[in-house]
């Protein structure tokens, strides 16, 4: 199970937020990096990916709420992971930036390059006067036009 911890990086800084900061014998790691480095790729943002970490042990400690090895006894709440990933995605959601597709640059060329999509006409006689276009619908035209 490949662990690394470094606050400087946004592994480290989603492992320090749900507390996966050691890999001893004592207290195992929760996750793997290639676990964490998942969520960082699916969430937006360190919180998002930690709340994601930490719905997954939640689901990971669902069924299980107590371990017992000779004296040494450990009590798992699948709750606590549940409230902890509530706290993260509200604090998470404050530094989401609002979107909405097709509003970048690199987006609207992808689109205008993009031959397979209708485009109305409106954009292709855009610096045209409408005086000496043909008329585009039946609608357009005046009763002497009219078939």
């Amino acid at each position: 199970m490949a662990f690394t911890y470094d606050v400087s990086t946004d592994r480290g800084k989603v492992r320090f937020l749900i507390q996966d900061v050691t890999d001893t014998t004592s207290r195992p790691a929760l996750l793997q990096d290639a676990e964490v480095d998942f969520t960082l790729t699916v969430e937006q943002n360190i919180y998002m990916a930690a709340a994601l970490c930490a719905d997954a042990l939640a689901s990971r400690f669902r069924g299980q709420s107590q371990k017992t090895v000779g004296s040494l006894s450990i009590t798992y709440s699948s709750e606590m992971w549940s409230d902890i990933a509530k706290k993260l995605r509200a604090r998470g959601s404050m530094h989401m930036i609002p979107t909405s597709g097709g509003i970048t640059v690199a987006d609207r060329d992808a689109i205008w390059e993009n031959t397979d999509l209708l485009r109305p006409s409106f954009f292709s006689r855009l610096q045209e006067d409408p005086h000496t276009l043909p008329p585009m619908r039946n609608a357009d035209l005046t009763e002497e036009e009219l078939p």
